[in-house]
Formats: C-alpha cells, structure tokens, sequence
C-alpha cells in the first residue's frame, strides 16, 4: 500500500507564518538589546574612572574697573535745640517782597525779604549783628560780615586788609541796591544762627517797617549730629545725607557733622507729625571724592585665618592668590581694591582647601 508523502492543505502555509514571526521577534530583541548596551557603555566611556583629576574650578574675567563713592546706610545721633522766633529792625518804609517761604530752607547769604525793593539777606553767625561795622572795625561780628561777604565772592579770602573790607562792603551795597557807605547797618541784614527752616512766616507784603518786627519762627533744630553707625567705607573724606533728601554734610573725625547747614532742611523732614524729634535719622554715607574699584563675583573672595582676603588668578602654569581689599557691594558682587588687575582671570567658585 503506498502512503502520499504530501501534507495535508494548509500545513506548508502554517510553517511560513511562523518563520516569519520569528524572525520580526528575534529582530526587535536585537534592536533592544543594542540600544541597552548604549545606553550602558557612552556614560561609562565618559566616566574618568577613579583616579581621574577633579573639574576645575570655573575660571571668570573680573569686571572692567569703575569708580564708585561707597554709599553705605547709617544713622546719626542727634541734639536739637527748640525751635524760635525771629526778630529783627527794618529800616525804611515798608515791606515789599517776602521770599522766605514755610518749610523751605532759608541759607546763609540768601534774600529773605525786600524793603522798599531792596534785598535783605540772611547773615549767619553764633552772636547778632548789632552795630553798624566798618572796615576798621573789629570783633567776632566783623567775622561773620567776612564769611557772609566771602561767601557772595566779594572777598577772596577770610583775612581781608581793612581797605579790602571797605571795597567789598561798598560792592555788596551797590550790587543790592543799598546805599554806597562803606558802613554795614545791623538793620540791612536778617542775622540768623544757621540756615533755618521757617515753621512760619509773619511777615507779609505791606507790612510797615519799624524795630522788633517778627520775620519768622523756626522748627526745633539740630545743634549736634554723629554717625551711630558702623565707620563708613574707604579711605578719604567722607558726606552724608539725609535719606530722600539731597542736601549734604562733611563728615569730621570719630564720625562728626562738622557742618549741619546741609542738612537742615532734611532735619526739618524728619520730625514727626506728631512734633516728636527722632534721636536717630537714617542717613547715606559715601566718599566725597569717587575712586577707583574692580567688580567682582562674591564667590570669588578667599578668606585666610588671619582675616586677609583675597581672589585666585589661575593660569596654565599655576594658581596664585592676589590679595584684594573689599570696600564695598554693588547689586550681587563684591567691590575690591589691591593688586588685581582688568581682565585677570579668577576662579568665581575657588576649591574649599584655598588660601590668601
């Protein structure tokens, strides 16, 4: 009996489907298991295995150099005197113009009120102005007419000859328009301690002239002021001023005001509504004279045991400290003096083990 070697319908078909299936299943294993191996094998090529040398530190350029005053916030302590009334002789006929306003600063030298449309200018000084001065005249009073001429650049100098005294009195009156005397009437002056900020002014347009006539009153003043506060930035001579106001003031040794008439008007600001007068009044400090200072990133400053600063300069060859001095901050860096020069490179991040 002979048997067909020949399958039955549909077998030849079945073993095809299943090759085929195969062979997409054994491509897609092969796919995964290249794309795992490369996963693996580029961060072990990069790793730099263990005795590899750590990143270095990231090298920056330090800032282009600048000129900066070394602002720094403060407080000084003041003293303050009670306020007063201003009283003084007007010789003429009758007031014409008053330029003394409330709450302005009334200064040295400046027009306060005209009579008969001739100015009178305040003249300052610690004692009144009570006789009538000449250019042989002599006392603490002629003094004050010295600085107050000095300072309207009719004198050149505070130790004038009595023949340079007379010339400049006869060129302030006839520049006024008082009369040309050679001789200063206590009456065609206002004298006032310091410049004052007025809380009031009497004294109006068509007021008659006559003695004792009341020109202003004045706000509680400050006889006395010093920084509290830390000693401020920078070598030199220092200013301050009164936060929001831009009136100014030296700065003298141990922190002392050696001249108020600045701030006057920034004192009046401060006292309270209420009358209070405060003992402290948040102030600018900063150099009277701008200098020269590199930016830097704080990071970048070095601290070393004995309290020395400085940055690291970093070059193919070596690593070296340069010492550096900070003076002060702007915005998120660190202002320096010393020996750094523009453009020397540093390490912004410097390694923990680092020293001046």
């Amino acid at each position: 009996m002979l048997t067909s070697t020949r399958g039955a319908p549909g077998t030849s078909r079945n073993v095809s489907w299943v090759k085929r299936l195969g062979l997409v299943a054994g491509l897609v294993i092969g796919l995964g298991c290249a794309v795992a191996l490369a996963v693996i094998a580029i961060p072990l090529a990069q790793y730099p295995g263990p005795d590899a040398p750590a990143e270095a530190a990231t090298l920056e350029t330090a800032a282009v150099a600048r000129t900066s005053d070394l602002p720094s916030t403060s407080a000084l302590s003041t003293t303050w005197a009670p306020g007063r009334t201003v009283r003084t002789t007007l010789d003429g006929s009758v007031v014409t113009a008053v330029m003394t306003q409330p709450r302005t600063l009334l200064g040295c030298t400046a027009v306060a009120f005209e009579v008969d449309a001739v100015p009178v200018r305040a003249l300052c000084g610690p004692r009144p102005f009570w006789r009538p001065i000449t250019g042989t005249t002599t006392g603490p009073d002629v003094d004050e007419l010295i600085a107050f001429l000095h300072q309207l650049r009719y004198l050149a100098t505070t130790t004038p000859s009595s023949s340079e005294l007379t010339s400049a009195i006869r060129a302030w009156q006839r520049h006024d328009g008082h009369e040309v005397t050679g001789v200063v009437k206590p009456a065609s002056l206002l004298w006032v301690e310091s410049p004052v900020v007025p809380e009031a002014v009497p004294l109006s347009v068509g007021d008659l002239a006559g003695t004792n006539v009341t020109v202003l009153t004045t706000s509680p003043a400050v006889t006395a002021a010093r920084l509290s506060g830390p000693p401020p930035s920078g070598a030199g001579p220092h200013i301050v001023n009164i936060e929001g106001d831009a009136g100014t003031a030296p700065v003298g040794p141990r922190g002392v005001v050696t001249d108020l008439s600045g701030l006057a008007a920034g004192f009046a600001a401060a006292i309270r509504p209420d009358g209070t007068l405060p003992t402290q009044v948040p102030v600018v400090v900063r150099l009277a004279t701008p200098v020269n200072v590199i930016s830097v990133p704080g990071s970048s400053i070095v601290t070393g045991a004995d309290g020395t600063t400085c940055v690291q300069a970093e070059t193919a060859a070596n690593r070296s400290p340069i010492a550096v001095t900070v003076v002060g901050m702007d915005a998120d860096n660190v202002l320096v003096q010393g020996k750094l020069a523009v453009g020397d490179p540093i390490l912004t991040s410097p390694p923990t083990d680092a020293t001046c």
